[in-house]
């Protein structure tokens, strides 16, 4: 995915393409999530921009 200004205040609708672990949670890329921005920006910083498929904000 092209990298953009993650809102860490806003929620995101996203597609991951690996499985992801966020502490003790492991999030799969079949499934879709929704996550606050910081939780993206923290994928993003531990697993870069190639874990991402789609992020799409929720208004």
């Amino acid at each position: 995915m092209k990298p953009f200004e993650i809102d860490e205040g806003a929620t995101y609708r996203v597609l991951i393409t690996k499985p992801v672990t966020l502490e003790t949670m492991r999030l799969l890329p079949r499934d879709q999530h929704k996550m606050q921005g910081s939780v993206l920006a923290g994928i993003v910083r531990t697993d870069g921009w190639e874990a991402i498929h789609e992020a799409n904000p929720i208004a």
